[in-house]
């Protein structure tokens, strides 16, 4: 009796964690980009600055730019040094997906950048 108690114990527990909803974040990541700008001017009436950035292709001009807003200083330093050192980065913005047409493409606020060579 004791070892069906167990079980089904352990089955309810399971089903319910099963069935509770999860949370999922929409993110868009960006990664393989190189810097092209970081504006100053203020963007949206805000404290905050935009970062345009180009998918790294074989093309010579990109067709199109993402861009990011951010107001934190350490992800604009990071992102001025890729620009001067023509570094590639991963830029993740909190932009609902990532757009697929038009020649600005707004990725959100910035979360994360990851600055690396292995990219």
């Amino acid at each position: 009796m004791y070892s069906k108690l167990v079980i089904l114990t352990i089955a309810v527990i399971g089903l319910m964690i099963c069935t509770v909803p999860s949370q999922s974040y929409a993110l868009c990541d960006q990664g393989n980009v190189r810097v092209v700008e970081v504006d100053s001017t203020p963007y949206n009436n805000a404290n905050t600055n935009k970062v345009y950035v180009w998918v790294s292709s074989n093309a010579v001009l990109p067709t199109f730019y993402y861009y990011f807003a951010t107001s934190n200083q350490m992800f604009i330093n990071m992102l001025d040094a890729a620009h001067a050192g023509n570094l590639q980065v991963r830029v993740t913005g909190d932009a609902a997906s990532c757009p697929t047409s038009g020649t600005q493409r707004y990725g959100g606020t910035i979360v994360a950048v990851f600055r690396s060579s292995f990219f």
